[in-house]
């Protein structure tokens, strides 16, 4: 399957959108979390290492609970852009309907959150496991050792050497 010009000039310019608007809340997700981090860690004196490394480890998964909104921003923006443009109108006269163009965004959107779904959460799910088990040595009561989320409750507990989840 041959992608058409205008396709491809619609899928470069969805990705840069969403690259965009990932990238700025990554940013938005590091700056909150690390705040965070650092009012966990300051009865604790140490310096700036720990924060940053637990920030580094937790944005990828608060990332991926912000995902979908990602994908509608940047499906508002890609959209906005286009009718700004008079892009719209222009693929109208050549024949590109208004169903055409949202299945390619769809398709597009499907592709990325399949990719990010397994990949990226893999990922960020082995992050978070150390995430948890870093901060829970910083913890007295032992409230890091569960977990909480869409699958349910997680506990980790050691028993006789063995670490069962």
């Amino acid at each position: 399957m041959k992608i058409k010009l205008y396709q491809s000039y619609i899928l470069k310019s969805f990705l840069y959108y969403f690259l965009i608007v990932s990238i700025i809340f990554v940013t938005l997700t590091f700056f909150l979390n690390i705040l965070e981090e650092i009012t966990f860690f300051e009865k604790f004196n140490l310096n700036i290492f720990y924060p940053l490394l637990l920030t580094f480890l937790n944005t990828p998964s608060l990332l991926y609970e912000i995902f979908p909104f990602i994908f509608l921003i940047t499906s508002q923006i890609f959209i906005f852009n286009l009718y700004e443009k008079d892009e719209l109108n222009l693929l109208k006269v050549t024949g590109i309907n208004n169903f055409s163009l949202i299945k390619i965004i769809a398709l597009i959107s499907l592709l990325l959150g399949v990719l990010i779904t397994t990949l990226f959460y893999t990922f960020s799910a082995n992050l978070k496991y150390n995430y948890l088990s870093i901060k829970n040595k910083f913890s007295n009561d032992n409230k890091y050792l569960a977990a909480i989320n869409n699958n349910g409750l997680w506990i980790k507990d050691q028993y006789e050497e063995h670490i069962y989840i």
